[in-house]
C-alpha cells in the first residue's frame, strides 16, 4: 500500500470501466462476484480520499471460477 488515496480512486475506477463491459466468467474469473466488492472498495477509497482517513480496511478477492 502506498498511501495514495487519489490513485487508488483512479485505478479502481478505470479497471470498473474496462471490467464492466466485459461478459460474467470472462477467463474464468468471477467477475459476477468480483465487481460488486470492488464498487465498495472504491466507495472507500473516495471517503478516505475526501475525509484523509485511514486507507480502506479491505480489498476486494479475486476468485477463479474453475
Amino acid at each position: 500500500m502506498q498511501n495514495q488515496p487519489r490513485g487508488c480512486v483512479m485505478l479502481l475506477t478505470a479497471g470498473l470501466e474496462k471490467l464492466s463491459s466485459l461478459p460474467p466468467g470472462f477467463l474464468d474469473v468471477e467477475t459476477e462476484r468480483f465487481l460488486p466488492e470492488v464498487r465498495r472498495t472504491l466507495l472507500e477509497a473516495q471517503i478516505w480520499l475526501t475525509a484523509a482517513g485511514p486507507p480502506p480496511s479491505f480489498l476486494p478477492r479475486l476468485s477463479l471460477l474453475s
